[in-house]
């Protein structure tokens, strides 16, 4: 995980990208916390990378991951906020449900 946080503040969005699926695949549980990190990290890369279409719908499972969740505030927050800025930024129509 390090590395790939390492990467995104570097800006080299596909490479952490790449980081971060190795974690998740190495993962066996998707939805342990460390899992659900780095599908979050993995999604926040491809929307930086421009690749909104592919990284919108992965937030929005994080986030209906997390909110059946108790507690995890700080996390459930930011990946709110990722999905919100991500959806305002393209423009939001093309993601309604």
């Amino acid at each position: 995980m390090g590395r790939g946080h390492v990467l995104q503040y570097s800006g080299k969005w596909t490479e952490a990208e790449t980081m971060f699926t190795q974690v998740y695949e190495l993962d066996s549980d998707s939805d342990s916390d460390v899992g659900l990190e780095a599908r979050e990290e993995r999604a926040w890369c491809k929307v930086n990378d421009g690749r909104s279409e592919e990284g919108i719908p992965e937030l929005k499972a994080v986030v209906q991951a997390l909110d059946k969740e108790e507690g995890k505030a700080d996390q459930k927050a930011r990946a709110w906020w990722r999905l919100g800025k991500s959806l305002w930024d393209s423009g939001g129509t093309r993601f309604r449900r």
